[in-house]
């Protein structure tokens, strides 16, 4: 049996470079900034130079690793749907409720729409959400949105008689912002599929 692709080291390293920049630049400007007045302007600049650079950092390294892991699933992918020629989406995903200081996202795989549902294939898990099941689309904030880098997607539906949530974030491009980029659209295409032939009787 294989590891899983989705793993804490992975997860680490993707916030360990942005806090391996902001970390020193923030301390040493607010050293600085403690130090007599005419030192002011350089703790200042020396605080803007970590914010700017951590942002940066994120933005490009904290989804490390992502193009390697996009790749291995989408071979896996490949296999276990071969005949597939429909949309589909390399994304993050969180189920309700999950929450985790290392990354927003509990699994990483392909999104993919059928005439029927929605479906995610993953890293470690496998979901199917059929389309009389779904309530509504809408988006809600992550831990990317306060840096303006992200958000969700989120797929409401209605599940052995309660409604449970499902997130979802593209992770189609390998740095933050180009993904933020493609939230609108996923979005829409959602919605979209859903309102074609209308929400079929519940």
């Amino acid at each position: 049996m294989r590891g899983r692709f989705w793993n804490a080291r992975r997860k680490w390293m993707g916030n360990l470079a942005p806090a391996s920049i902001w970390l020193p630049l923030t301390a040493a400007g607010v050293i600085v900034i403690m130090r007599p007045v005419r030192w002011a302007a350089v703790g200042l600049w020396l605080l803007a130079s970590g914010q700017v650079l951590a942002w940066l950092a994120l933005n490009f390294v904290g989804l490390y690793e992502n193009r390697a892991m996009r790749a291995a699933l989408e071979r896996e992918f490949l296999i276990l749907k071969p005949g597939f020629r429909g949309w589909r989406l390399f994304a993050g995903y969180a189920s309700e409720g999950y929450s985790s200081v290392l990354d927003p996202h509990e699994d990483l795989g392909y999104l993919l729409l059928t005439p029927d549902g929605i479906e995610f294939i993953g890293d470690s898990r496998r979901l199917v959400i059929r389309r009389n099941q779904v309530l509504r689309i809408f988006r809600k904030p992550n831990v990317h949105t306060f840096v303006g880098l992200g958000g969700w997607v989120c797929v409401e539906a209605l599940e052995a008689g309660h409604p449970r949530v499902h997130r979802f974030e593209p992770r189609q491009r390998d740095s933050l912002l180009g993904n933020f980029l493609l939230l609108g659209g996923l979005k829409r295409r959602l919605t979209n599929w859903l309102k074609r032939d209308g929400p079929q009787s519940r």
